[in-house]
């Protein structure tokens, strides 16, 4: 049984209640068994990995720069150059106007989108499975946002050896460089399998704690003593 939690919800009252006797002065203290549901900290840690994995490929998407090569540079949607009249201004365009197959762009775009969404979604999954009171469902959440992290990260894994492989081909340039949008979109994949490993490890970990639960009453009230 882990000892480890975030937060604790109760799991509703499991066992048997021991009979209530009279005694002199009052009643005699009722036990009963409470099955109480934790939050492991390391699930937690894989729900930030997600949904920071999902907020930096969203800024990669809309970036421009992810590869530059000589006085070029390009992202999903648009092309810039260096002005060769003018130090240090760039003039870009949507990648439409590019010279080169747009065939590969599309999918690289497609694919940098279903991406997002399915970390997004394996994000809502796993969030559900940590907070959910439902013991017995826990391990299908997890193995559903496990599913979705390892997907989602084949189409970005795809994405990032296509472009460079055809930003290379097409314009051969002399020297080139990833730029930050590429490298978010590196991180990303980093963080969504480090997220699917984490929720293997820990998938079948308890997640309840078994509580005694005492209560006398009394002419006063009612007194509760809880013994973890």
């Amino acid at each position: 049984m882990s000892e480890l939690d975030v937060s604790e919800f109760a799991d509703g009252e499991r066992g048997v209640e021991e009979p209530t006797k009279e005694v002199d002065g009052g009643m005699a203290p009722t036990v009963s068994i409470e099955e109480v549901g934790i939050v492991r900290p390391i699930k937690v840690v894989a729900l930030l990995s997600m949904i920071i994995g999902v907020i930096l490929l969203s800024l990669a998407i809309a970036a421009s720069g992810w590869i530059r090569g000589d006085n070029k540079a390009e992202g999903l949607w648009a092309v810039c150059y260096d002005d060769v009249n003018e130090t240090g201004v760039i003039n870009c365009m949507d990648n439409e106007s590019r010279i080169g197959s747009l065939d590969w762009m599309d999918a690289c775009r497609a694919m940098s989108i279903v991406a997002l969404m399915g970390g997004f979604a394996g994000f809502i999954v796993g969030t559900i499975g940590v907070t959910s009171s439902e013991l017995k469902m826990k391990p299908c959440f997890y193995t559903t946002a496990i599913v979705l992290m390892f997907l989602s990260s084949l189409p970005i894994l795809i994405t990032l050896i296509t472009f460079a492989k055809r930003f290379v081909e097409e314009n051969q340039p002399e020297t080139w460089s990833v730029g930050w949008p590429y490298v978010l979109s590196i991180i990303t994949l980093t963080l969504y399998l480090a997220s699917a490993v984490i929720f293997i490890v820990d998938k079948n970990a308890d997640e309840i704690v078994l509580c005694e639960v005492s209560s006398a009453n009394e002419e006063n009230g009612i007194e509760e003593a809880t013994d973890v």
